[in-house]
């Protein structure tokens, strides 16, 4: 670990002396893979936890390379015994739960409120948000100016720790004349500054008329 521009040595409770077969990292997480003790360190941003040989609910032995997923998930590679994942929320970086809504199923013009529901699991985190209009042709136009280009429509976002909000107003908007057919919003929340997924894709469907 680089700290001022000094290496410094890190130290695992639990995680013996021993050569490294590899390391991966993901948002606010890390894993180690030990090359003697087949054990392996993850990190969740907070706290270092080691699974190795002594515990009965890991099964994996001659650990060889690590993955961190663009989800979070935790990938361990063997020489003779294929490819595991570990079920563990050491990694996980999707820790917000969003659902959207409108405040009808058809249109024929006037105004839409769009609104959505919001969980935070665990700890706080910055996220960008990102919402999108799917026309009746599968296209997908990125809210605010309609684009093509993914952009986030709102950025760095502080979601406290363990927060539930509900009915928080997204858009209020008068709608243009629109082709007939069946609409989509899409909103998700990405990991500030990043494109790693810190939430569901929540969608919502509605007609114009």
């Amino acid at each position: 670990l680089v700290d001022d521009d000094e290496f410094m040595k890190i130290s695992i409770p639990g995680f013996a002396e021993q050569p490294i077969n590899d390391i991966d990292t993901g948002p606010n997480c890390a894993a180690i893979v030990g090359g003697d003790s087949d054990q392996i360190a993850l990190f969740d941003g907070d706290n270092w936890v080691v699974y190795g040989p002594s515990d009965d609910s890991f099964p994996i032995s001659d650990l060889l390379c690590t993955a961190i997923d663009h989800s979070g998930i935790i990938w361990v590679g063997t020489p003779e015994d294929g490819l595991w994942r570990l079920d563990t929320d050491a990694g996980s970086s999707i820790s917000t739960q969003l659902s959207i809504v409108t405040d009808r199923k058809k249109y024929s013009g006037g105004e839409m409120r769009v609104s959505i529901d919001l969980t935070q699991e665990g700890k706080s985190k910055t996220a960008d948000f990102y919402l999108a209009a799917e026309l009746p042709s599968g296209d997908l136009l990125f809210y605010p100016g309609f684009v093509s280009k993914m952009t986030p429509f709102l950025t760095e976002v502080e979601i406290p720790a363990d927060t539930h909000i509900e009915d928080y107003e997204l858009l209020n908007l008068t709608l243009p004349f629109l082709s007939p057919g069946t609409y989509h919003w899409h909103v998700a929340c990405m990991n500030a500054g990043t494109t790693e997924f810190g939430s569901n894709i929540a969608s919502c469907e509605w007609q114009f008329e």
